[in-house]
């Protein structure tokens, strides 16, 4: 089972309104994924909080508590975009 690009990035842009996100596939096979997200939000948020919010968003998908479509994710959150 695997999730396509589209509905990780839906999935979480759905549960963070104005988030802007980013999904790579890491191993090809569609369920070891680096997300990427950018919201003005985080701001003043502690990282843990960051990464528990994405998950939260992730877990219907999650392997072991969801659909086990996704394995592993690697998660890369900022509340600003930098150059």
């Amino acid at each position: 089972m695997s999730l396509p690009r589209d509905q990780v990035e839906a999935a979480v842009a759905a549960a963070i309104p104005g988030a802007r996100v980013a999904a790579t596939d890491l191993t090809g096979t569609q369920d070891h994924w680096q997300v990427r997200v950018v919201w003005d939000g985080f701001e003043g948020m502690p990282l843990l909080a960051q990464h528990r919010r994405v998950m939260a968003a992730l877990q219907p998908h999650l392997e072991g508590s969801g659909s086990g479509a996704i394995h592993a994710v690697q998660l890369q959150t900022v509340a600003t975009e930098t150059t």
